[in-house]
């Protein structure tokens, strides 16, 4: 599997810089910036995943790699500091993310990527906003470990529902813990790209939902 890294080099330096009343212009910033590298990682058929601001990852699988580099002239330019690249190959993603030192992936195989994409029945009735993203971040916390398992990347798309991206030959391992929670479902997409298999887990949730004693549905084109 295979992914780059973008990593903003001096970002800490950058934000001391903007003063003590900082702390909006920095949250402004990185919303608008994770935003836009969002957009452009949809145009390579990409998908983006960060775990901190200053640091950003593009799955690439089925992604020409002369695709990814189009993209970083913009990035750079959106960039308030310098950035650095680097790509990663392995068995799972984990596994490219410790082996991100490359500079070039032509010669490395695509594989086909899947997301799980957990739904959690009810979430949103009677809770009050904080007691309802509790009860999500203590699901996050039980599904990044089966992520980690798996050798996958965990991602919160908002509300009640949580993705792993990871390999084809994962899929098997999603039914436990699937089977383990109450209410939680989740659908399963195969793409040939990050975002084919992203509009999949889509397609095979809303099967689910039209479907209601469903909890597991897999879609692939």
């Amino acid at each position: 599997m295979k992914i780059a890294e973008i990593n903003l080099i001096g970002y800490r330096e950058w934000t001391e810089s903007l003063g003590f009343d900082r702390e909006w212009k920095i949250q402004k910033f990185q919303h608008s910036f994770t935003a836009n590298l969002t957009e452009l990682a949809s145009e390579i058929n990409s998908f983006l995943l960060t775990y901190r601001y200053d640091s950003y990852i593009f799955l690439l699988d089925g992604i020409p790699i002369e695709r990814f580099y189009s993209i970083l002239g913009k990035v750079k330019e959106l960039s308030p500091v310098p950035i650095s690249v680097c790509l990663g190959f392995g068995k799972t993603l984990l596994e490219a993310e410790r082996n991100c030192f490359y500079d070039n992936l032509k010669n490395v195989d695509d594989e086909k990527i899947v997301l799980a994409h957990f739904d959690l029945d009810g979430f949103s009735k009677k809770r009050t906003p904080f007691n309802a993203y509790l009860e999500i971040y203590e699901l996050y916390n039980r599904i990044f470990k089966f992520s980690k398992d798996v050798g996958g990347f965990t991602y919160y798309f908002g509300g009640d529902n949580i993705g792993v991206f990871m390999g084809l030959d994962k899929i098997e391992e999603v039914k436990r813990i699937v089977n383990e929670v109450d209410n939680l479902k989740v659908g399963i997409g195969i793409g040939n790209t990050p975002r084919e298999a992203v509009a999949n887990a889509a397609k095979a949730l809303h099967i689910i939902r039209l479907f209601r004693d469903r909890k597991i549905e897999i879609s692939q084109n």
